[in-house]
């Protein structure tokens, strides 16, 4: 199946602003932007990490959908990208990013077509896969394909529960002529915020555990290394230091939001290492108030997963405050000193995967200039 794209390229009203000096100030809003510089640093920084840890690379495209910044992390030195979706992996193999694992697991005829359509034009893809019928369709399909038996590891989310499930499934990959078992997709997401210190390196440390178990028992009957992909930016320290992990997809550390703030990195409540480079501005559209004003962003532009709000980054014209989405198009800034009428400010999203998913673009910002706009390529595909 050639699947046909009925996506165009949205426009910025905002274009016209690229290159000129001070032009971040005179952006129409609301907007999403990304400070260059903190981004390349958290790219330059994650890839060390990693690296520096003995494991591969491969960042999960859906926290920010975009191509230009999956080419930085290519250029980083990812060996390969993960993707939540059938649509992304097809987003990603138009620009020929490099080999996709797509995360998700899928169940019907159609998502298998165009799983086949991805291979047949050259994508290096690999799948997970935790059920017998999939394995059967997959295994009559023209392509080859790598496969990562998908591992169930305490979230109650996809996955195999249990070692015997996965010793099956790992057989009967291996009987497929065209499918190649290449490992194990350990992906603990409920670490990725369980912001205390000491109760995440615990769990994290059953984590491990259970991925050395499953490893140990699909290694059994099976030869040669086997990829254990997994991890996330929440539990970036615990990931590094798994005996377990092979593979990395962290995917937030490039850009951050509030909620990833309050991870505790270390016993002393140190935050992880990665900087805020993604925003949201707005700008106030009434003053009627004496103790709030009112912006143009509002429930549209924010989302939030575990009850964060914004927070206020770079507020102009001296104002400070805290700032709440509080309906679909505007949000409050209440504060000792609001902004005049017009004034923008800049606030950090709660959660950036899905406020990302709201936005057809992000500004690309250094200082008060703005130097590009990328289309968020990915957003809303599935």
């Amino acid at each position: 199946m050639n699947r046909q794209s009925t996506r165009t390229t949205s426009l910025s009203t905002n274009a016209d602003l690229i290159g000129i000096p001070g032009g971040r100030a005179q952006l129409d809003t609301p907007c999403l932007l990304v400070e260059l510089d903190a981004l390349k640093r958290n790219i330059s920084l994650g890839a060390e990490m990693v690296h520096a840890a003995g494991k591969s690379f491969s960042p999960h495209l859906k926290a920010h959908k975009t191509p230009q910044i999956a080419a930085l992390q290519k250029q980083a030195g990812a060996s390969g990208f993960c993707v939540a979706s059938i649509g992304e992996a097809e987003i990603f193999a138009a620009v020929s990013i490099g080999p996709l694992t797509i995360t998700s697991a899928f169940a019907t005829d159609r998502q298998i077509a165009r799983i086949a359509g991805l291979a047949e034009r050259g994508t290096v893809l690999t799948v997970v896969v935790d059920h017998s019928e999939i394995i059967d369709r997959l295994a009559r399909l023209d392509v080859s394909l790598s496969v990562l038996v998908d591992i169930d590891m305490g979230r109650g989310r996809a996955g195999c529960r249990d070692e015997r499930q996965a010793i099956s499934l790992s057989k009967k990959v291996l009987s497929a002529k065209n499918l190649t078992l290449t490992g194990l997709q350990c992906y603990a997401g409920h670490l990725s915020h369980t912001n205390d210190f000491k109760k995440r390196h615990e769990d994290a440390a059953q984590a491990d555990a259970r991925a050395k178990s499953f490893l140990e028992a699909v290694g059994s009957v099976t030869s040669g290394p086997l990829r254990c992909s997994g991890g996330s930016t929440g539990s970036s320290l615990s990931d590094l230091n798994s005996s377990a992990l092979t593979d990395l997809q962290w995917g937030s550390y490039a850009v951050m939001d509030v909620e990833y703030n309050s991870v505790e990195n270390s016993a002393d409540g140190e935050a992880l290492p990665f900087e805020n480079a993604l925003r949201v501005a707005s700008r106030v559209i009434s003053t009627g108030h004496e103790d709030h004003v009112v912006m143009d962003a509002g429930d549209k532009r924010f989302a939030s997963k575990y009850g964060a709000a914004p927070r206020v980054v770079c507020p102009a014209c001296n104002a400070d405050g805290d700032f709440r989405p509080v309906s679909d198009e505007h949000g409050e800034l209440r504060g000792s000193m609001l902004p005049g009428l017009g004034c923008k400010i800049e606030v950090i999203p709660p959660h950036c995967d899905p406020t990302v998913n709201l936005f057809d673009v992000v500004h690309v910002v250094d200082g008060d200039t703005l130097v590009d706009i990328w289309p968020v390529a990915a957003r809303g595909v599935y």
